[in-house]
Order: structure tokens, then C-alpha cells, then sequence
């Protein structure tokens, strides 16, 4: 187990007062990329106990995953708590490590969900935003235009959660989890590569649909060596025997089954504005359907997804379109 940090109020209201004072504007959520360096440095200084906290855990192989409650202020409007949440987010992971930034240098992606899209999403087959379908023991990747990478951290926030049971999250350590195949089949993994198809990365655009980005699929090991002679694995999205011989599909479902049916998984209850930090390189998660939404509310969810800009190379991998 791992205790979940919980931000004090007193610093909340010290980071949010901070930021009043840097912007001096009307607060907009795209100002968390103008501000980037200032909103680090000023998380350093006042949530240092919570980062070297995050940081230890995150070491830790054993655990490899870090959680941290970050509070809401009576006296702000909900638009500014939602802005200072996701500041807040921000100021700890950029000082865990260096996130990728996107549009406007914003060091996240925004995700939305809401329940009168579920339909155009099963379409898509975008499990990460249809909440009320279960998406499998992962690790994410990072797809270049030639080539597959692992990134080593990653961080999700629950800004809103639009269900009465959210359920947990889930996160297996590869050092505490019981491998069950041989060294013959995890040779045969590293010699062979599997055709994966991904799970899709979403954006919403203009119009308030989605839209998928990347390619559909990519070409890699399922497992290779690291540099430091650790097992590495590529485990997002499915392997089927459409693409693949039947072998390969086999070890690819035994190496799920067997996270899956690990005793040391890591369950955590997911909740608003409950921020978690993982070792991506050191682990696999997975989330519980969510069920029982709140009425008369179409907006299902909105989370923050930050990722590492540190990567380690899938080798010879590469994406393909079918």
C-alpha cells in the first residue's frame, strides 16, 4: 500500500495567491503554458515536502506509483479552482521531471468526456474516455513518426468525475510481479515483433467530437532489455491474429493474465482532484468501469494527462497503417 499525500489548504491558497499576483489577468487555463517556468519555481519552493515525498515513491520499484489530494478553496470561484487544481498538477510533476509540451507550451492534455458521446467513442473504440468500459493492465507509449518510446513517467488528475462510483485504479510493479513465462518464451518475444494495434489517442476538436491522432498501429517487441538489463515491456492496445502468428498472440494474452492475477497490484480509489504520478518504465495500470452516473449532467469526466519528455527507445519499432 502507499499513503496518498494530501496538500495542505494553507499552501493551496499560498500557490493560488501566487499566481494571482504573476498574472494579472483574466485566469484562463492557457495561461499555465505562459507561465510554465514561473508556476515550477513556485511549486518548488512551496510544495517542496510533497515533491521529494512523490520523487522517494516513485523511486521506490516497490511501489513506482505516487497519489496526491489536491484540495479545494470555499473562497474561489469554480472556474479558479479548476485552473489553480491543474496549476497545482503541474507545479509537481514539472519538478518530478520535464513534461512534454503541446499547443501554447501547455505541458498536458485536456481530456473531456460526456455521456451523450458514448456512442461516437465506442465507434472510434476509444476505451481511455468511454468511462463505462474497462480498460486493461497497460503501459503508455509515445509514438514519433519513426519510432515507438516508452516514456518514464506520466501523471493523470481527475479535474471532474461525473459518476457516483468511480471505482479504483490499478497498478501492478513489474518488480513485485510473478513473470509466469519461461526464459524460451520471453526470448521469443524479444526475437519477434508483434503488430499492435493501439489504443487510441483522442482529442476533442472544434465541434465538440473527437478525433483519433497518431496511427492505428505500430511494430515492436512486446519485451527487450534495457540498457541497465532490465525487461522492458510494450503492453497498450491488442494483439491479434490478424496481424500476428498465433504464438506471439498466446504470450501476449499470458502476460496480460498473469497482471492481471497478480497478488501485489495497487488499488487506489479514483476521485476528483486526486492527482497520480507512475514510473512508467516500472509498472502497469489499469482503471475499473465507472458506474452510476449523477443525473440531469452530460459531462462524464474531465482529466489531465502530462507525460515525460525523458523516453526510453522500444527498439526497432515503427508505426504502420494498414
Amino acid at each position: 500500500m502507499i499513503q496518498i499525500q494530501k496538500i495542505d489548504l494553507t499552501l493551496y491558497r499560498q500557490f493560488s495567491f501566487s499566481l494571482i499576483s504573476l498574472i494579472e489577468k483574466n485566469l484562463d487555463l492557457n495561461l499555465i503554458g505562459e507561465y510554465l517556468n514561473e508556476i515550477k519555481e513556485i511549486g518548488a519552493h512551496i510544495f517542496h515536502e510533497n515533491i521529494n515525498l512523490a520523487k522517494q515513491d516513485l523511486q521506490d520499484t516497490k511501489k513506482a506509483i505516487s497519489a496526491i489530494d489536491i484540495p479545494t478553496d470555499p473562497n474561489f470561484s469554480v472556474n479558479e479552482n479548476f485552473v489553480f487544481g491543474i496549476a497545482t498538477f503541474v507545479a509537481i510533476f514539472s519538478n518530478i521531471t520535464n513534461p512534454i509540451c503541446y499547443e501554447k507550451n501547455m505541458p498536458f492534455r485536456v481530456h473531456k468526456a460526456t455521456h451523450s458521446n458514448v456512442k461516437d467513442m465506442d465507434a472510434m473504440g476509444i476505451k481511455l474516455l468511454n468511462l463505462e468500459d474497462k480498460l486493461g493492465f497497460h503501459n503508455d507509449g509515445v509514438v514519433q513518426p519513426d519510432k515507438v518510446e516508452i516514456p518514464k513517467h506520466i501523471a493523470l488528475f481527475n479535474s471532474f468525475i461525473g459518476y457516483k462510483d468511480a471505482g479504483y485504479f490499478h497498478w501492478v510493479p513489474s518488480r513485485l510481479w510473478e513473470n509466469q513465462l519461461n526464459d524460451k518464451d520471453l526470448n521469443y518475444l524479444k526475437s519477434n515483433l508483434a503488430v499492435v494495434k493501439l489504443t487510441p489517442t483522442v482529442y476533442e476538436d472544434s465541434n465538440g467530437g473527437y478525433k483519433k491522432e497518431g496511427p492505428s498501429h505500430v511494430r515492436a517487441p512486446l519485451v527487450w532489455e534495457s540498457e541497465t538489463q532490465e525487461n522492458r515491456f510494450f503492453l497498450n492496445g491488442d494483439v491479434s491474429d490478424e496481424n500476428n502468428e498465433r504464438q506471439l498472440v498466446e504470450l501476449f494474452s499470458s502476460l496480460r493474465e498473469s497482471i492481471n492475477n497478480s497478488p501485489e497490484c495497487i488499488s487506489i480509489a479514483q476521485q476528483e482532484r486526486r492527482a497520480i504520478f507512475l514510473n512508467n518504465t516500472a509498472g502497469f495500470h489499469a482503471r475499473d468501469i465507472f458506474a452510476d452516473p449523477i443525473s440531469d449532467i452530460d459531462l462524464s469526466r474531465i482529466f489531465i494527462r502530462s507525460v515525460d519528455s525523458n523516453c526510453e527507445l522500444c527498439p526497432q519499432s515503427s508505426p504502420i497503417e494498414f
